[in-house]
This record gives structure tokens, sequence and C-alpha cells, in this order.
């Protein structure tokens, strides 16, 4: 009975490859998904390390308190502080598609940091999103200043 059972677990096994459980896993057939995520990857996934960003906004282990130890965690950070600073979904939408869902949650998080000194956190994510789509965005130097801004402080 046992090798019953194990036969059918093994039939279900590349109905779930197909599906995307082996996420990561490069296609047998051909190696094109292998290139077609890495090259959003080269120029989305911000130039700067995780760490810097988590170092130079400490305000949001006050309203986040999971863990952020990759972006992906980052990015529930930015998507669940959004709503609290008053940035709408199609600002935030926005954002991620001009940005990367990466350097739109660093510009969300450190916006938290500044959020006293930003009059309006949604029209201020609109304006750096428009900037992004014109290719004169990066959020590095904007990380950079607040960790300026804390040695200095």
């Amino acid at each position: 009975h046992h090798h019953n059972s194990n036969k059918e677990s093994i039939d279900l096994e590349p109905a779930l490859e197909k599906g995307g459980a082996a996420a990561g896993a490069p296609d047998d057939d051909t190696g094109e998904p292998v290139a077609d995520l890495e090259e959003p990857d080269t120029r989305r996934v911000p130039k700067i390390p995780l760490h810097l960003v988590i170092a130079s906004c400490p305000s949001l282990k006050t309203f986040y308190q999971g863990d952020v130890r990759h972006w992906h965690q980052l990015f529930d950070a930015a998507c669940h502080v959004r709503p609290a600073m008053g940035i709408s979904v199609s600002a935030w939408e926005e954002a991620q598609r001009c940005m990367g869902p990466e350097q739109a949650s660093i510009v969300v998080v450190a916006m938290l940091e500044r959020f006293s000194d930003i009059r309006s956190p949604g029209g201020y994510l609109r304006a750096l999103t428009t900037k992004a789509a014109a290719g004169e965005f990066s959020c590095g130097p904007m990380v950079m200043a607040l960790i300026g801004r804390r040695s200095a402080a």
C-alpha cells in the first residue's frame, strides 16, 4: 500500500512543478525563463544594501514588528505602513510599476523616517515616481541622506 500512495504523490509532483512550486528552478525545456528573470533584477534590485536601508530607517521598527532580512520583507513592511501614511493604493502601485517593488519599498520606508517633514506623502511619492519613470530618480541618495542626518544628530 505504501508503494501505491508514493506513486500517487509522484504523479502529483510534475503538476506542481509546472505550477511554479519549484520556485527559482530553471525550466528544463529552455533557458529563456532564467534570462527573463535576470534582466529585470539587474535593473530593478536596488544597488544599496538592505542593511543600510534598515539602519537608515529606525522608525520602521515602531510601526512594523516583523523581521526585515530580505527585500520581500521590506516590501511587506512598506505595504503595512503605506495606508497609515496616507499613501493611496494607486500611488503605491504606480511607484512599484516605475521603480520596481524593492525601490518603491525603500522610498516609502525612507519617507516614514521623514514623515513629520512631508506635507503630502502620496503627492511626494507620485512626484518621485514621475522622476523614476523619466529615469531621473534613484533611492540611493535618499537613503544616504538619512544616514548622514542620523550621524549628524
